[in-house]
């Protein structure tokens, strides 16, 4: 008589396969295929990378300098993670600082809040009043800079978006009328060959400037 069949073999354990995305020898991914591992980036980053990223997803593609990202989310080495983001690809390195391309912001906001625009528009108001700062760099981050102020005035704080910007220069209305042989109203009551002085400010500010006349 044929003995009975045994019970089955039980499966032996199996392979977690890798991610298709992922590159098997651990190159850095091609720029086509960021996108599409963006989300196993994102769940990679620890907290410095991760609130850095955050900072900029929020900021929409404006450019921020490394030394300001690091005062604003509080970063030691900011330079160093925003490298570190580069090099797979989560922000671009441009002329004056770093950006976060739209895809990734997109993916980054889904998972998360957007940075506290209370901190964001706090951090650039001081660092704008600052007697040592370079107006030609304030003039370079005016995208950030008008970026935390609609956020301020979106959430109904209007009034950071003001301390932002920076109170407008008073007008009187001889200066605000044309003056005849003058290049502008800017130069009227100016004198002769001294040049115009003051910070630039960002182009919320001057739009009010402009209405108070």
């Amino acid at each position: 008589m044929a003995g009975r069949p045994g019970p089955p073999a039980a499966p032996g354990p199996r392979r977690r396969p890798r991610p298709a995305a992922l590159p098997a020898d651990g190159a850095l991914p091609r720029a086509g295929e960021v996108a599409e591992i963006v989300p196993l980036l994102l769940h990679g980053l620890d907290a410095p990378a991760a609130g850095v990223l955050r900072l900029l997803a929020t900021l929409d593609g404006a450019e921020l300098a490394p030394d300001r990202i690091g005062a604003i989310v509080e970063v030691p080495d900011a330079a160093a993670v925003c490298e570190r983001l580069t090099e797979v690809g989560l922000l671009r390195s441009e002329q004056h600082g770093y950006r976060c391309p739209p895809d990734v912001a997109v993916a980054a906001l889904g998972r998360t809040s957007p940075f506290p625009f209370e901190r964001l528009c706090a951090q650039l108001t001081a660092w704008v009043a600052r007697p040592d700062t370079d107006p030609a760099e304030v003039a370079r981050h005016s995208r950030a800079l008008d970026r935390a102020a609609a956020l301020a005035e979106t959430a109904g704080r209007a009034e950071l978006a003001v301390d932002l910007a920076g109170p407008p220069p008073r007008h009187s209305p001889a200066r605000c009328a044309p003056t005849p042989g003058a290049g502008s109203s800017a130069a009227a009551g100016r004198p002769p060959g001294k040049p115009a002085t003051g910070r630039p400010r960002p182009s919320s500010s001057t739009r009010r400037a402009s209405a108070a006349c």
